[in-house]
């Protein structure tokens, strides 16, 4: 949770006055040797062990860290030291007005500085404390009781939360992003606290309007010498800002995701999961975003005073990988909850998951011997920053664009006596432009850099279906989006580009020249219904500069007829088997249905949801009364026990489903389900299954079906979910057909240039998806097919795992599913995996831990908020942990090893 303040002013025109991170900037960890811990005071900081949370760097280069889970607060000099200025180790609260190595903190989860070097400690208590030159603590804001008190008192006299970000400007004011109140607050110069943001009211409302009306949920801030406050809004996925004149409104984020959003504006690209945002000397803004890989992990970008987006660091590959090598290639940690940039343009991120604090060296696309260049692409232009290695009043930089124009700008003075100017350049037309940068010393020129530079313009076209019920061919709010599957044919000028298979919408990244034409055409929808507008079924779009606007196809019945159909998932475990159905019917004429379930005696009914109309023995019937188009799908849920003893795994589950009428459906082959399912050594609620499974043929392309089942295992709504999955090279992205989906749900599809795949994200906005507690109400699944290439060499396996992101919590991984080609068909392939069993779960005061101590050598249990909570070696097949100090709630276990990283959720009791 970090931020950078504005320490120095810069007075620059509209085309100067904003640094540009390097693309290739190398990283280095620069604080903690990868196990969690406390040691190393006095010794090289990267030899030492942190359980860290907050980061921050001064003006004088130093960095410092809140060591939460050792209550500390750790500072790393320039010659990289680490000692303790704050804190005993000894979680509490006392010693103000003495030595802050003498007192307790409490978990203090975030550091900054201002700029005459007095360190600010967010600390759990729910206090803000200040060290002061002199080494003495205090405290500046909180009486250390959580909730909502005090504005237009003393700051002292206030109560705020426990979940807490700060930041300082350069005028001395100190901004709380206080997160348990949905607020950010601001504490003067003179100690007086007021609501600066927030109404208190968790949600996403308010953009162009007074920021104390509006509905936020601050993680994260972050703020500049210009008089404006960031505010890293997690669970909308957005970074919003707050002007000096007190207005809101959305700085990046809020559009199509992309996990290569290099050159998009930065309100043109979703972000994923954004937990910590910072700001560097010149006004750029640093986000990290964590994203799903097969491990997950997370993306460091870079928005410019222009709006443009650049990734600075992370990829997708699996642990911790990278030092030494550009960071744009390397592995960070899928929680990294704090950031910073100093003086130099150097970035740190906070990667707890690895007990690391990283560095990434800024390095200059192009250079010579007095001065570097360095480029972001943008989907409008090209932005150059200029760094001479010297600065004078008579230098002056003279760019020749390569398109026949050119511009002569003059240097502004930094901290470190360079020179610098910043500008942007709008290409109207993809191509490679030949450009040259020189140098001159009044009239003399003094030195060149010379290059080719490729650019493309860009746009993100979001298309959406829903059911025209009014006929007016306007999407009206209480017109539902289409919930069946639509195959969209993209082309480009005349030229077939691709084809789209979705629901209720995708989004689609273009690159071409302003002018190239777009069409979007509908080649097929469910049985049942057509699209009614345009009438043309085709949808044309012009690439152009600036913001898109949504396009909608409208949807309307063909015939009066009916098609029923249900569709099943299941997690089937030694003591306890789920199943969710999908059933629906694809035409918009009611029909009265009958949905009938037989499931295994091997288990009894626990509860199913909606109420079954009758439950014979282990037959189970619901009756839907008129079932159509306009109300499908539904959703039926069952719960069955295993009342005796566990299953063994490895075990086969039989059962089969039906849903009546058939005479006269339109498509009878759909109406039946037969599961033939294998029980598993573990149970998850978020699961990944394939079928066929096991072994597959090679030479001929293979249809491959992949359900992906989630469920709300939280205590709390959650209001937006979706899914990232990264396909195996072995597949076709293109040949992707959605089966069926639980909610309306909206598709992306890119290929990630850094790990070198293809995702595909399946998102579900405003699925308000209920807690825990209302069971048959807080699932959800997704099932989609995929054609495997053709000649593919025997003995390949085709891995696939997805990423399931509930609102602003961690990822949960599901399952690994795999198919190996060209074995035996007749013998399935049971997946070896390492696991970990965790019971009880739900656990109160005890867990036992089962697992293979060679495949995970430790754990580690943290809280929703990333915050480390407990971590223990593994030495025994069964370990016995006392979790009797946690506080009821939702955890995750992470075991780490030989067998890889594996992630199990946990829920306390009591």
């Amino acid at each position: 949770m970090k931020k950078f303040i504005f320490l120095l002013l810069f007075f620059c025109s509209l085309f100067s006055g904003f640094y540009v991170q390097a693309q290739s900037g190398i990283i280095n960890t620069i604080a903690g040797n990868g196990t969690a811990g406390y040691s190393g005071d006095g010794g090289a900081a990267s030899s030492a062990m942190l359980r860290q949370a907050g980061i921050e760097c001064d003006r004088a280069g130093n960095l410092y860290i809140a060591d939460m889970g050792n209550n500390r607060i750790r500072k790393v000099d320039t010659f990289g030291i680490i000692t303790t200025i704050a804190g005993t180790g000894t979680s509490g609260y006392s010693g103000d007005g003495g030595p802050a190595t003498l007192a307790t903190l409490y978990q203090p989860s975030d550091v900054t500085v201002d700029n005459v070097g007095n360190v600010y400690i967010a600390d759990g208590s729910c206090r803000i404390r200040k060290i002061n030159h002199a080494g003495i603590i205090s405290t500046v804001a909180g009486i250390g009781t959580a909730g909502f008190s005090g504005d237009g008192g003393p700051a002292t006299a206030a109560k705020i939360s426990g979940y807490l970000s700060i930041c300082v400007d350069t005028s001395g004011n100190l901004y709380i992003g206080d997160a348990g109140n949905s607020r950010v607050r601001k504490v003067s110069a003179t100690g007086i606290i007021t609501t600066i943001g927030g109404n208190g009211t968790f949600g996403y409302t308010g953009d162009g309007g007074p920021a104390t009306n509006a509905s936020f949920w601050p993680t994260d801030v972050a703020c500049n010498n210009l008089g404006d406050v960031f505010i890293c809004d997690m669970n909308a996925f957005v970074v919003r800002k707050i002007n000096p004149s007190g207005f809101i409104s959305t700085y990046a984020g809020g559009g199509g995701y992309s996990a290569t959003a290099t050159g998009l504006m930065a309100t043109s690209f979703r972000l994923s999961s954004p937990k910590s945002i910072c700001v560097d000397n010149i006004g750029n803004l640093y986000i990290t975003d964590s994203i799903y890989s097969v491990y997950g992990s997370s993306h460091m970008w870079m928005v410019n005073n222009f709006g443009i987006v650049d990734k600075i660091a992370g990829s997708d590959t699996a642990y911790y990988l990278g030092d030494g090598n550009p960071a744009t290639t390397v592995c960070l940690g899928y929680n990294i909850v704090s950031s910073t940039v100093d003086m130099a343009g150097n970035a740190y991120v906070s990667d707890i998951n690895n007990s690391r604090v990283r560095k990434i060296t800024s390095v200059p696309t192009h250079s010579s011997d007095s001065f570097s260049v360095s480029i972001t692409n943008g989907c409008t232009g090209v932005q150059f920053l200029m760094l001479t290695n010297t600065y004078s009043s008579i230098h002056h930089i003279k760019t020749y664009y390569g398109d026949g124009t050119n511009l002569d700008t003059i240097t502004y003075p930094n901290s470190y006596g360079e020179g610098y100017n910043c500008f942007f350049k709008l290409y109207t037309f993809s191509g490679t432009y030949s450009i040259k940068h020189v140098l001159y010393c009044g009239t003399i020129a003094v030195d060149s850099i010379s290059y080719s530079h490729n650019f493309s313009p860009c746009q993100n076209f979001d298309i959406k279906f829903y059911f025209d019920a009014n006929g007016n061919c306007i999407k009206d709010s209480a017109e539902n989006y289409y919930t069946q599957n639509v195959l969209t044919e993209i082309d480009s000028n005349g030229f077939a580009l691709d084809t789209f298979s979705s629901t209720s919408g995708f989004s689609y990244l273009a690159y071409g020249n302003p002018g190239d034409i777009y069409s979007f055409s509908v080649l097929e929808t469910s049985a049942g219904t057509h699209i009614t507008c345009p009438s043309t079924s085709v949808i044309y779009d012009a690439l152009s500069i600036g913001t898109e606007t949504t396009k909608y196809f409208a949807v309307n019945c063909t015939v009066s007829n009916f098609d029923l159909k249900i569709n099943a998932s299941t997690r089937t475990g030694r003591h306890r088997q789920e199943i969710n159905f999908i059933a629906s019917n694809t035409f918009c004429t009611p029909e009265t249905s009958v949905l009938t379930f037989k499931f295994s005696p091997n288990y009894n009914l626990s509860e199913a949801a909606p109420t079954p109309s009758s439950v014979i023995g282990n037959t189970i019937t619901w009756d839907i009364s008129s079932l159509s188009y306009m109300n499908s799908p539904k959703l039926m849920y069952v719960h069955l026990e295993r009342t005796s003893s566990y299953l063994t795994p490895g075990d086969t589950i039989m059962s089969n489903a039906v849903i009546t009428p058939t005479i006269g459906d339109y498509d009878s082959t759909n109406n039946h389900i037969n599961r033939v399912d294998t029980v598993k050594s573990s149970y998850d609620p978020n699961e990944m299954e394939v079928a066929p499974s096991g072994c597959i043929s090679g030479l001929a392309s293979t249809k491959l079906q992949y359900t992906i089942q989630f469920e709300n295992t939280g205590n709390d709504t959650a209001h937006n979910i979706y899914v990232m999955d990264t396909l195996s090279d072995a597949v076709a992205p293109h040949s992707i057909r959605i089966v069926a989906a639980s909610h309306t749900m909206n598709t992306s599809r890119w290929y990630d240039t850094s790990i070198h795949h293809n995702i595909v994200k399946f998102e579900f906005p405003g699925i308000n998806l209920l807690d825990s507690s209302h069971h048959g109400f807080c699932d959800g699944m997704v099932l989609f097919t995929i054609n495997t290439n053709s000649g593919i060499s025997s003995g390949t396996t085709i891995f696939n795992r997805a990423g399931i992101y509930f609102d602003i919590n961690p990822v949960v991984m599901t399952n690994t599913v795999q198919n190996i080609t060209g074995c035996n068909v007749a013998v399935p392939i049971i997946a070896t995996l390492p696991q970990a069993d965790l019971y009880p779960n739900p656990a109160t005061d005890e867990l036992i831990i089962k697992t293979d101590p060679t495949a995970f050598t430790n754990f580690a249990i943290t809280n929703i908020m990333g915050q480390e909570q407990l971590h223990q070696t593994l030495t025994t097949t069964t370990t016995k942990v006392n979790i009797s100090n946690l506080a009821a709630g939702l955890y995750y276990v992470t075991f780490k090893g030989e067998g890889g990283e594996l992630v199990k959720k946990l829920v306390k009791i009591k």
